[in-house]
């Protein structure tokens, strides 16, 4: 907001080039009583520029959340505190926008319901009649089971289920699940239980796509939701639908239909899992589907077929391996190529294969048979096969220029299939630079693999150029990965390769899984200290914490490895569970003073004290470090099951004292909550005491609750529905045993919390000593405490304290009755006893949460006043009710003064604080400075803005504001004719006077009121007129206005032959001018003299008529149609041309034909004299 003064006392205003709207003509909210009011509306331009402003509540009541905003289009969220409120009641008032030029108004209303889910009239006896509703009408059950009525009846006929009913509502809502729940945990009915059954699991001989069913039933009617999903995600099967519930069942079955696709089916057998999942409920069905019918067995030939080729590549990886000997690998392939040449003798694979094992094996002759053979029967000569016989050529004849001619002719098959990776593998061993740069040929091989050739042929020759040149691994990409993987399988990672590896880890920084498979599996396989280090320097320096690393930070920490963070990364990676003994090494190093965040410290005390009796001096050095985190962890009341072992080891010493004691009176109580299901979400904890449920994250089946009462109840959201089932749920105590319990008690002494324990104990006047008086005093101030709980005990209290003689201590909280919780009738006279003995603090306290517009205005009055003289601090609240009482027409001086130290709000509003202040003598100076900023900012402009500048110039003036209100009100006299303040016009004559310079607005606004006054009797003032328009004149800026100014003044500055063409508009516009003089029209450019004053002059004479049209330059939209005719005679200067020729005009217009001849005469003569005298060079 000042940014914008700032530019404004600079006489810079930015254009305006939008306005504002709303989504809606009126905000209008309903909200059910109980309910906190929460709503929102959109601000939005009408021409894409951005909105910066502020958004004013008319109501106290309304506070709107993010009142600033900055952006094209906003959205205002509100919130209303109704949750108090009575039904019927309302809040009325309006938003007030102000944004940098303009402001608007919303109206809103808030309107506070009765909780709906009346279902009619029902006279019900028992929860067995709701039941019998739910199973019939369960619409109208379940707006029955949410109504406030519903809980009334519950205390009324099942007492002992209130608290159920309490936790399902406060838990999850009202909803069919909860009911349900509700019902069969109090007996009424039985929980709804599913069976599948599945039919036909197991399908064959498919080929075109199927639909199956599977059939479920229940057992009884009631509520249930449950997800049936595939578990695979490429898989065969789809299901019609995913979710089942009572919809889908006709009586106590339905039918689940699902598809077997045939065209995502493989060769074979295919197998996929259907899961069925909901609370408390997990199924798995899996279905089998074969593309081979059932007895089919025509698939042995090419499952044998294939079982035969992988033995065979596989027997070739490990003669390139060096695992198997040539002469064993030669005589495996003959062998088995015989096999394949008796079934197929025709076959050229076979023969070229056979022909290959009998040359690597010495016999050339008979291999040479072979290729002899096949040279007859290959006819196409750019087969792989005729590559294949090629290449064993070079096997045979070794001689250069022999080989060197056959590899041409196989790189001319390879050229001719680009795509055959079996041509390639023969040019690995033909081609020269494979043989000198192992580099490239390693590259080569890679950009294969990096294609998509998956390849163990390819695998085997990478590993084979890695081993002879293990430098060539720079890094642990993921193709290298996948050549060394397979080194790994197959055990043939060279020692030397393995040396390089642990140097390519380094280079490392990102965690990768495949990597740290690859390098553990490695270790594995060939451990080394080398290796080792880098694993766990790689593992730390990408911060890898989980179980599945401890075992290796575990073998650094037993191998004694000097790594930074070691002993920290391998304690962050045991679970919390986790009771295996710590190793010695680790104790000793954490036995110094640590920064272990409290639950890793914890874990390791544990561990301690668990092991005490193994490591007693180890112990003892841990004792004082742990003395003091647990009382640290006790202040701060944490709880789980390693700070219990800490807990129980101080109490069994003998450490805890009576402040401790009082601490741990909280503590004592939590217990272990373990769930008995594979679910895991949120859980809340319900105690029959206490109005809120704890609410914590159920992990691991477990979680740590406050359970002091023996009346408990659990829900758990697993966002997959709830379970409430008490044999779904088991305690387990952390802090155990009466002795310990006794111990604490006695320390403590008067402990509220054990005080809250044994209450279920005490019945009678009796059982309550004069020592419990405080712990009265504080259960009458617990705010935890439900309505039900409290109401119980209020009556016994009482008793007790008036035993006591103690009533008066406690009397006001008693006695004095909650508005909140009353009726409408008695808030009002609880509010007007509270404001008429001005408790003035308890008063405001209520009225901050029910509808206090409700109290007669005159008592708010008496409220607002007594307040603000108790404490002066500014209350955001206090400040709106007091606006609200001003706009109500109701005020005093405190009041006044309270507003114009503190309120700010829309500026009609300040301007009626202002006018009732002064009126009261107040100080205003500060109120004044506000509304001059806000209204100058909104771009707006009030009667009152002469008075209210006129105040603040009394006190201590900002400058840049004082410059900004005069170029405002300049500006709105130039651009709308807005009068001009005299204190203004006076300032800025003296301004300039002083030698001030004034900006152009104020200048020109100043030179337009003086030309206004016509002529001007004062000589200071003629000055100043003069001054200005010798300024603008030199600078080439004319307006219509000259023509009004003193008449001497046109005639000084040559003015008196001009008239001028003037628009007013938005700035920065580029506009014409057409002109129509004598039936010509002419086209020219129109000045912009002033931000948005766009000026043309014309000189014309006596009677000549001027018709002009002001269009846009872009676009020829026509703004303004107007004429000018000069109709003036004026003889200044006695014998201008200008004059002499206006003269003639009008003497001819006038048929003045005498004055005429005579007038021409004289201009003849003077025209020839001047050329004489003057002439043209």
């Amino acid at each position: 907001m000042r940014k914008r003064i700032y530019r404004i006392s600079e006489d810079r205003f930015d254009e305006v080039l939008y306005g504002i709207e709303f989504d809606r003509d009126k905000v209008h909210i309903e909200v059910g009583q109980g309910q906190e009011a929460k709503g929102s509306f959109v601000i939005q331009t009408t021409g894409g520029g951005s909105l910066r402003g502020i958004v004013y509540s008319s109501n106290p009541y309304i506070t709107v959340e993010n009142p600033d905003f900055d952006s094209e289009s906003v959205t205002i969220r509100f919130h209303a505190p109704t949750a108090d409120f009575l039904p019927g009641e309302k809040l009325c008032g309006s938003f007030h926008v102000v944004c940098a030029g303009q402001t608007a108004e919303l109206p809103v209303e808030i309107a506070v319901s009765e909780k709906r889910g009346h279902v009619g009239s029902y006279d019900f006896t028992n929860l067995s009649d709701f039941a019998q509703l739910a199973k019939e009408r369960s619409r109208d059950a379940l707006a029955l089971f949410s109504s406030s009525e519903f809980m009334d009846f519950v205390k009324n006929v099942a007492k002992e289920h209130v608290l159920l009913y309490r936790s399902l509502l406060s838990s999850v809502g009202a909803t069919y699940e909860s009911m349900e729940h509700f019902l069969s945990q109090t007996g009424v009915k039985d929980m709804v239980k599913l069976h599948v059954f599945p039919g036909q699991t197991v399908f064959y001989h498919i080929t075109e796509n199927q639909k199956e069913k599977i059939n479920i039933t229940r057992n009884t009617w009631g509520f249930f939701h449950v997800k049936a999903t595939v578990l695979e995600e490429d898989s065969f099967l789809t299901l019609e639908s995913s979710d089942i519930t009572p919809d889908f069942f006709m009586g106590q079955s339905m039918e689940l239909s699902y598809y077997i696709h045939a065209d995502r089916l493989h060769e074979g057998m295919n197998a996929s899992t259907i899961c069925f999942d909901g609370p408390g409920f997990h199924e798995k069905l899996t279905i089998t589907a074969s593309t081979y019918a059932k007895d089919e067995r025509h698939n042995q030939k090419t499952l044998a077929e294939k079982e035969k080729k992988v033995s065979l590549v596989s027997n070739y990886l490990s003669f390139r391996l060096n695992q198997m000997t040539m002469g064993d690998w030669s005589e495996d392939v003959i062998r088995s190529m015989n096999k394949r040449l008796v079934e197929d003798p025709s076959e050229v694979f076979s023969q070229l294969y056979k022909a290959q094992a009998l040359i690597v094996s010495g016999r050339r002759q008979e291999g040479l048979w072979i290729i002899s053979d096949l040279k007859k029967v290959i006819e196409d000569k750019s087969s792989f096969e005729w590559a294949y016989l090629l290449y064993l050529c070079t096997l045979i004849e070794p001689e250069v220029s022999y080989v060197d001619r056959l590899t041409g002719e196989i790189e001319g098959i390879f050229r001719q299939h680009p795509e055959d990776m079996r041509l390639f593998w023969f040019l690995l061993f033909l081609r020269v630079e494979y043989l000198t740069d192992t580099r490239r040929k390693l590259k080569d091989i890679w950009q294969w693999i990096r294609s998509g050739i998956d390849s163990p042929i390819l695998y085997v020759e990478a590993l084979d150029v890695l081993r002879q040149d293990p430098f060539l691994l720079r890094e642990l990409d993921s193709i290298s990965l996948r050549v060394l993987w397979f080194g790994v399988r197959h055990h043939a990672i060279s020692d030397n390769l393995a040396i390089q590896i642990p140097k390519c880890l380094v280079q490392e920084r990102v965690f990768s899984k495949s990597i740290f498979r690859f390098v553990t599996s490695l270790y594995e396989q060939m451990p080394s200290d080398d290796l080792l280090d880098e694993i766990l320097s790689y593992l730390l320096r990408c911060r890898c914490i989980g179980e599945r690393y401890a075992k290796w930070y575990l073998l650094g920490i037993e191998k004694e490895k000097k790594l930074s963070g070691l002993f920290e990364a391998y304690l962050y990676c045991l679970n919390e569970s986790d009771t295996q003994k710590l190793p010695r090494l680790l104790l000793m190093y954490f036995s110094f003073e640590n920064r272990l965040p409290y639950d890793r410290r914890a874990f390791l005390y544990a561990n301690v004290v668990i092991y005490k009796n193994s490591h007693p001096k180890i112990y003892e050095a841990y004792q004082k470090q742990m003395e003091r985190f647990a009382l640290e962890q006790m202040h701060q009341l944490r709880m789980d099951d390693n700070l219990a072992i800490l807990y129980q080891d101080l109490i069994s010493r003998g450490f805890i004292d009576e402040e401790e004691s009082s601490n741990l009176g909280q503590l004592f109580f939590v217990k272990k909550l373990i769930c008995l299901k594979e679910v895991k979400g949120r859980l809340f904890v319900f105690d029959e005491r206490f109005e809120e449920p704890q609410i914590v994250e159920l992990k691991n089946h477990t979680a740590y609750v406050s359970a002091s009462s023996s009346n408990l109840r659990f829900v758990l959201d697993t966002g997959n529905g709830i379970l409430c089932g008490e044999d779904d749920f088991y305690l387990e105590p952390l802090l155990s045993g009466e002795d310990n319990y006794n111990r604490l008690r006695k320390l403590a002494k008067d402990d509220y919390n054990y005080f809250l324990h044994d209450l279920k104990d005490k019945k009678q006047e009796e059982d309550f000593s004069i020592g419990d008086v405080t712990s009265i005093f504080s259960f009458f101030k617990d705010k935890r405490l439900s309505k039900e709980y409290t109401d119980a005990y209020v009556p016994l209290f009482i008793r007790v304290l008036k035993r006591f003689q103690k009533l008066e201590e406690i009397a006001p909280s008693i006695m004095s009755m909650d508005p909140v919780k009353a009726s409408s009738f008695l808030r009002l006279e609880i509010m007007e006893q509270l404001i008429t003995h001005e408790r003035f603090d308890l008063a405001l306290k209520a009225l901050r949460r029910i509808n206090g517009l409700q109290v007669p205005m005159n008592q708010l009055l008496h409220l607002v006043s007594g307040s603000i003289r108790r404490s002066r601090e500014v209350d955001d609240f206090l400040v709106k009710l007091a606006a609200y009482l001003l706009e109500h027409f109701l005020s005093d001086e405190q009041l006044l003064d309270y507003l114009t130290t503190y309120y700010t709000g829309p500026t009609k509003t300040m301007i009626m604080v202002f006018q009732y202040a002064l009126a009261r003598q107040l100080h205003v100076h500060d109120l004044a400075e506000r509304i001059l900023i806000q209204m100058i900012y909104e771009g707006s402009y009030y009667e009152k803005a002469p008075e209210i500048f006129s105040m603040y110039r009394k006190g201590n003036v900002n400058r840049m504001l004082q410059e900004a209100y005069l170029t405002y009100s300049a500006r709105l006299y130039l651009t709308k004719n807005q009068s001009l303040d005299p204190e203004v016009i006076e300032m800025l004559s003296e301004l300039h006077r002083r030698g001030v310079l004034l900006n152009d607005t104020c200048r020109v606004a100043l030179m337009k009121y003086l030309s206004g006054k016509g002529t001007l009797e004062e000589k200071e003032e003629y000055k100043l007129l003069s001054d200005l328009v010798r300024e603008s004149v030199l600078k080439g800026q004319y307006f219509s206005f000259y023509r009004t100014m003193d008449p001497r003044l046109v005639i000084h500055f040559h003015l008196y032959d001009k008239l001028f063409a003037e628009y007013h508009g938005k700035r920065g516009l580029r506009l014409q001018i057409i002109v129509t003089k004598d039936g010509k029209e002419e086209t020219l450019e129109l000045t912009e003299m002033y931000d948005g004053v766009y000026v043309r002059e014309f000189v014309l004479f006596f009677g000549e008529t001027l018709k002009y049209k002001i269009v846009t330059a872009d676009d020829h939209e026509i703004l303004k149609e107007d004429s000018m005719v000069y109709m003036d005679v004026i003889d200044h200067g006695k014998g201008s041309r200008y004059g002499r020729i206006n003269r003639m005009e009008s003497d001819l217009l006038y048929q003045n034909y005498q004055q005429l001849v005579k007038e021409m005469k004289e201009y003849y003569m003077l025209d020839s004299a001047a050329r004489d005298l003057f002439p043209v060079l």
